[in-house]
């Protein structure tokens, strides 16, 4: 059976005790799990299913040509529940989960958003600092990653410097001026503007 992580991005209720998760993966891009009984609590019992969580799945794929996925076991892996301590982080993340789930594909890797995504949640539930700002930059490798960016070579070496940021390779954010930020912003919006979907 497939074996990957995925961080769930949207959890719906469906019946008494059952929920479809949609998350992401690295290896399977966006992946629907169909988690019947998860909404049980009791003295021994905890539900593992959490918003922004990761969780490593082995699940059955489909066969009826729908996406939605059956785990045959489930683990956590890491649990961000702190990231709901600080309202503006929280929020971007949610922003930014929305554009992943819109713009995701079930059967297409994303690797590198994956790795992207779960390096900002652990920054964001690891502190009380408002790190929102740096949320561009995970849609900036999912561009990157399905071939939407290019640029001139006098501007790799900030490219390269901001996705070793976003990645977690350094530590360091890179340092702009409020301006130039403000132009970097505004380019990534043109290009998710330009080839994402921004339907709801």
């Amino acid at each position: 059976m497939p074996e990957s992580n995925c961080i769930l991005l949207r959890l719906t209720p469906f019946r008494e005790n059952t929920v479809i998760a949609a998350s992401l993966s690295p290896l399977y891009g966006r992946l629907d799990l169909f988690l019947p009984g998860v909404r049980k609590t009791g003295k021994k019992q905890f539900p593992s299913v959490g918003l922004f969580r990761e969780l490593a799945v082995d699940f059955k794929q489909p066969r009826d040509g729908t996406t939605l996925c059956t785990p045959r076991s489930m683990d956590v892996v890491r649990i961000h529940d702190s990231l709901v301590e600080n309202t503006r982080n929280y929020m971007a993340i949610c922003s930014l989960a929305a554009f992943l789930l819109r713009n995701s594909r079930f059967m297409v890797e994303l690797p590198r958003t994956y790795q992207a995504l779960s390096v900002m949640l652990g920054r964001c539930a690891g502190t009380k600092e408002d790190l929102s700002g740096f949320c561009p930059y995970v849609k900036l490798v999912f561009l990157h990653e399905n071939g939407f960016v290019s640029v001139p070579p006098e501007k790799q070496k900030t490219l390269d410097h901001i996705f070793a940021f976003a990645l977690g390779i350094i530590a360091e954010p890179p340092q702009f001026n409020t301006t130039y930020y403000g132009r970097l912003v505004q380019w990534i919006d043109a290009l998710v503007s330009l080839h994402c979907n921004q339907e709801v």
